[in-house]
């Protein structure tokens, strides 16, 4: 949780990331060229694996350059094996061609999502692309399981890309999970050897045109290096010289052939992986631009690039000369060795640099290269190699670490949960008198340390060092943040960076109940997915409880897990009814709470379970008793937010208990003590339950001024849902509201029509291992795991979505004879209805997914359910929770779904005829509180829009035709106001009643 966000520091090095050139004495190869051109266009990754030497580099560059589409390149080195370093070249590769991709990997690493995932971003960032994406020498990662993953989850997502995988070995299926055949081609050794013409082209090009083409094939095999160098194979040996064909022929008769002086020179330059003058000389090499000018008249296994000037070996080779390095005196390596780690401290490669130090035995220069580059290493989530460096270095339990160390483990503690470690460390600087220094001198170390004592309850050492630090955008946050220890605390919101600090932000302001604050986008995706856990802490508490839960089943970044397990996915799942798994999960997060140490989660968690037990189970006793045990905590003291949350539900407890008196004191200082804060987020439910304190109490004077104090705070959140599940616990307080005011606009009565509506049974969505998708609205289809399926007979439908609709799922078969046969049990019903069941099995696999004897008929939980139908109400049902802006939007969102048509098209069973008759009322109700809504803030094309449609499913509803009237004398439309006034004269004659007083007046008035 740095200041500026850690992002993935890297050197470019260009050769790693640019297609090579190819050799000047290049021959063609239009049948390889045609294999790998067949390969890429038809399958979605290429594995293109052989023998070193083989020419397996060449003919895929050969072939991306004629393939006519966008090329992506990396050259895979040993660093690489670190999950973060792959994916960041991966990124800086990619980028080159889908500039849209910049940042979205490493971002999303240092929003601590795993590497995979954050694979499967990058993949996604590419967009309509159609690239190659080719990674060379993936053998060089040997068994790096998460090096691994990041390629597997990058070639899952990345659908329209084409992945070339070059190996010296056969890629480890046992870490790659991906099945040869329509996904995968396999190009081998019997694909790259040369054919006999091939051969004699390859010796022409190298002036051999004398040799004999056949005898060279019969003994090489066809082995590109053996064509080239004269190399007898021995396929899947590779070694030292004595034992690798490729190897000997390098000793004998390349490197053996030069003059002393360039052997030496590229025996000594083999720790560079690009050579240069400049980097050769800084090497301690004299006369590096002349042994450079030398190589280029002879023809070596490498890459030449920058116009000649700079040289890569091919990995092969390199390996060889490595070896030959190895084979120097002692003190020669070590001072080549220590050059080398300077060299890359100087590029900028300090990661690489602690390696080479630590080779170089020079361990107090690695340390300085890891202090600078460890923030950056656990900025792309790579922990395993940042916690290795920490225990190479020092020992873990030592204060006396240098700064960036010591910020390092404050960091990794912060991401890692690790608060009771966290805070030792701090208490650890502090007993050597060097806490508040390290404050003052990093801004990443007071932030964190701040956070660190403050979720742990110790807001004085927060305090503490938030005052001894400079000030900064960070800072400012931390000091905001601490005001959910002290709401009078006089702290300014701070505008968000665009960073993990946001978190601090917006954790206040959630609250606090500023919930509109979550509707602005941030600057960027991974910022987002850094506060993701409150983010979907505000949708829960703005009412949008599906895009919540979906949320939760998705999140993955390790910062926000935290809060995200103690009490946000809980109160999620208790909104969304599903009490067995919110019960779950809340045992959990605060188990986890208490285990890392996190006070204040730990204390949240409480919280929830006291609401649970207040306001789910109606048992005052165990919410005392929880918050009883709650306040022994010397903890409890420190967090406000806690306290007034805890008192909320220990009054809703005492209210069921009818301690009438007592509840009413608690909740007059609370509701008081919140608005003098400028707002909490229990702010509304406060208040309803004061407004019927006070009306036990016979104050009904202030039993009203608590309601108009909910109704502001509701107002404030620009959500009703808070408010509305306060009003379904004492309905009554919304009653008396209604009945004091005549104006059935009001917004009481809007809260009246939105409380009947909160009402309706909503199932939400949950995921299972059969995935099915009903469109139910219009003609019927169904997708199983994504693939259609079409029973043989129609009344499965009906089956399935009856089924769906009913709690538990499952019905008696004598209710779905009622339901869908209209009452008849006669033989042929019940064979009709057998059948039905039949075809149901067929059509949702798995052997317990329906479950059917001779009384019931069950769809299993393991069958998950989404339907049109059930979407819609959902979405009416959220829209309904929300205010102004965000409620037009999610009620012309939710619209969009019965536009498919009606329920269960062309069929006629009484239940489908009433189902389809509730979902066109639903739609009516939902187009006229819309259409007012557009009314009253002057869009009046659409409001009368979607009134006309409204009247079109419900002509019987008088207030909709009054709602018309008025938009056509806004519009200035007289004879609108008059043609709508008998129209809904007509319709109601039909069922002989007349307009009433109130629509006449309303035409009196409106007439000219």
């Amino acid at each position: 949780m740095a200041e500026a966000a850690p992002r993935t520091k890297l050197p470019l090095i260009a050769s790693k990331l640019t297609v090579p050139e190819l050799p000047e004495t290049y021959a063609p190869r239009p049948r390889l060229r045609h294999c790998l051109h067949s390969a890429m266009e038809g399958h979605h990754i290429v594995s293109v694996s052989a023998t070193a030497g083989a020419g397996k580099t060449t003919a895929v560059v050969d072939a991306v350059r004629t393939s006519g589409r966008p090329v992506a390149w990396l050259s895979v080195d040993r660093t690489d094996r670190t999950a973060g370093r792959l994916l960041a070249y991966l990124e800086a590769s990619i980028t080159r061609i889908a500039p849209d991709a910049a940042d979205v990997a490493s971002g999303a690493m240092a929003a601590q999502i795993p590497h995979p995932e954050a694979a499967g971003l990058l993949a996604e960032a590419l967009g309509e692309l159609r690239p190659v994406i080719v990674l060379d020498d993936v053998e060089r990662l040997c068994d790096a399981e998460p090096a691994w993953a990041v390629i597997d989850a990058f070639a899952r997502y990345a659908a329209r890309a084409t992945l070339v995988l070059i190996s010296r070995q056969p890629l480890p299926g046992h870490l790659l999970d991906l099945p040869v055949g329509p996904v995968v081609a396999l190009i081998g050794e019997a694909d790259l050897a040369l054919t006999k013409p091939e051969a004699e082209q390859v010796l022409t090009g190298l002036g051999r045109e004398k040799d004999d083409p056949g005898r060279i094939i019969e003994t090489t095999g066809g082995w590109m290096a053996g064509v080239v160098f004269g190399a007898t194979p021995e396929p899947g040996q590779e070694g030292d010289a004595e034992s690798d064909p490729l190897h000997r022929y390098l000793a004998e008769q390349v490197v053996g052939r030069l003059p002393d002086s360039l052997r030496e020179f590229l025996v000594t330059t083999s720790l560079l992986a690009e050579v240069d003058a400049d980097r050769a000389t800084a090497l301690g090499v004299t006369g590096a631009a002349a042994h450079l000018a030398a190589l280029r008249a002879v023809h070596l296994p490498g890459t030449w690039y920058a116009h000649q000037r700079v040289f890569r070996c091919h990995p092969a080779f390199r390996d060889f000369l490595l070896e030959q390095f190895d084979h120097r005196a002692p003190a020669e390596r070590h001072a080549l060795r220590l050059a080398h780690a300077r060299m890359l401290v100087a590029d900028g490669d300090d990661e690489a640099a602690v390696t080479a130090f630590l080779r170089a035995s020079a361990p107090d220069e690695a340390l300085g290269a890891a202090q600078r580059a460890i923030t950056h290493v656990i900025g792309r989530a790579d922990l395993d190699l940042a916690e290795d460096w920490l225990a190479t270095f020092s020992d873990a339990e030592s204060p006396a670490d240098p700064a960036q160390l010591t910020v390092a483990r404050l960091a990794l503690a912060v991401v890692k949960d690790e608060y009771q470690q966290g805070v030792d460390l701090c208490d650890a600087l502090l007993a050597a008198d060097t806490r508040q220094k390290l404050a003052h001198e990093s801004n990443d170390a007071a932030v964190l340390m701040a956070w660190l004592y403050g979720v742990s309850g110790r807001v004085a050492d927060a305090d503490a060092i938030v005052g001894a630090a400079r000030p900064s955008p960070a800072i400012s946050a931390m000091s905001y943040g601490l005001q959910l220890m002290d709401p009078q605390r006089s702290s300014t919101r701070p505008d968000l960076i665009g960073n993990p600090i946001d978190a601090y932000v917006l954790e206040c302001d959630y609250f606090r109940g500023r919930l509109a604050e979550f509707a602005a986008p941030l600057e960027s995706r991974w910022a987002q997915t850094v506060i993701g856990s409150y983010s979907i802490a505000a949708l829960r508490a703005s009412g949008q409880t599906q895009r919540a839960l979906d949320a939760c089943r998705s999140y993955s970044s390790r910062l926000g897990r935290l809060p995200l397990q103690s009490f946000i996915e809980p109160e999620v799942l208790l909104d969304a009814g599903l009490m067995a798994e919110a019960r779950e999960a809340l045992t959990e997060g605060r188990r986890y709470a208490a285990e890392v140490g996190a006070a204040m989660y730990e204390l949240l968690a409480q919280v929830v379970e006291a609401k649970i037990a207040a306001r789910h189970d109606k048992d005052a006793a165990t919410a005392h008793d929880i918050l009883d045990r709650l306040e022994e905590s010397s903890a409890h003291e420190q967090f406000w937010c806690v306290g007034e949350m805890a008192t909320v539900w220990r009054c809703l407890a005492l209210l069921h208990e009818g301690r009438d008196e007592e509840a009413a004191l608690r909740l007059r200082r609370a509701v008081s003590t919140m608005q003098s804060a400028g707002g909490v987020l229990e702010l509304p439910t406060a208040a309803v339950y004061l407004a019927e304190a006070e009306w036990r109490l016979g104050n009904e004077q202030a039993a009203d001024t608590a309601a108009s104090v909910a109704l502001a705070a509701a107002r404030g959140q620009e959500s009703n849902h808070l408010l509305l599940q306060a009003l379904a616990d004492f309905p009554l307080v919304a009653s008396r509201q209604l009945d004091a005011e005549a104006d059935t606009e009001s917004p009481w009565h809007t809260l009246g029509r939105s409380l009947a509506l909160q009402s309706r049974h909503v199932t939400m969505a949950e995921p299972g291992d059969v995935e099915i998708v009903f469109h139910d609205l219009g003609t019927p289809r169904v997708l199983v795991n994504g693939e259609p399926a079409r029973p043989r007979i129609a009344k499965t439908y009906e089956l399935l979505a009856f089924l769906a609709s009913q709690p538990g799922r499952t019905a008696t078969r004598d209710t779905l004879l009622t339901a869908l046969f209209d009452g008849r049990a006669d033989s042929a019903s019940r064979a009709y209805l057998r059948q039905a069941v039949r075809w149901l099995k067929v059509l949702v696999p798995g052997d317990d997914a329906v479950q059917a004897d001779r009384s019931s008929v069950r769809l299993s939980p393991n069958a998950f359910v989404r339907s049109d139908s059930a979407r819609f109400e959902t979405a009416v049902t959220e829209a309904g929770r929300l205010r102004d802006t965000g409620l037009v939007a999610a009620l012309t969102e939710a619209l969009r779904i019965p536009e498919r048509g009606a329920f269960l098209d062309g069929t006629d069973s009484a239940w489908a005829t009433r189902r389809r008759q509730e979902l066109q009322s639903l739609e009516a109700e939902t187009r006229f509180t819309l259409a007012t809504h557009l009314y009253r803030t002057g869009r009046l094309t659409e409001a009368q829009h979607h009134t006309e449609l409204g009247l079109d499913r419900e002509p019987l509803r008088e207030s909709g035709w009054r709602l018309l009237m008025r938009i056509a004398a806004e519009l200035g439309d007289s004879d609108k106001v008059i043609l709508a006034f008998r129209e809904c004269e007509n319709a109601l004659d039909d069922i002989g009643m007349t307009a009433s007083p109130a629509t006449r007046r309303l035409l009196e008035n409106l007439s000219p």
